[in-house]
């Protein structure tokens, strides 16, 4: 009968010391709200980031790392001036500027008069689809 109680007593601590790790394992670090708002506003903030055109040749020349200065948060691209000095507000700024410049293209004559010629057969062929569709195709 006492090795029972013993035994009792020993699972009833078990089960204790287990809802006690549970309990805190549950309790873990949480993400910082105050940084995923800074995130978020900078990934939203460097969606109009665009390089100028010197400095889009330069970036190409000499393929600038994403923590380069040429991709810093300024009070052009910045919705929320604070913010400026913040170092994830920054970092996150950088990265996504970096993907924007990588994805920016410097739109040539040769290309523009491609799409313009485009459009102009384009337009030709919907009037010409539209001419022939009402019926006034013979006299």
């Amino acid at each position: 009968m006492v090795t029972k109680i013993k035994i009792m007593k020993k699972l009833k601590f078990i089960f204790l010391f287990l809802i006690f790790i549970a309990a805190k394992v549950s309790q873990g670090q949480i993400l910082n709200q105050d940084s995923l708002n800074k995130s978020n506003a900078a990934k939203s903030d460097a969606e109009f980031f665009k390089l100028k055109p010197q400095q889009l040749k330069m970036f190409r020349k000499n393929a600038f790392q994403a923590n380069s200065d040429y991709f810093k948060p300024t009070l052009e691209y910045t919705s929320n001036v604070s913010l400026i000095n913040d170092s994830v507000y920054v970092s996150v700024f950088k990265t996504k500027a970096f993907q924007k410049a990588l994805l920016q293209k410097k739109r040539t004559l040769g290309h523009k008069i491609l799409v313009g010629v485009g459009i102009y057969y384009a337009v030709g062929l919907l009037v010409m689809v539209v001419w022939i569709s009402s019926g006034n195709l013979l006299p």
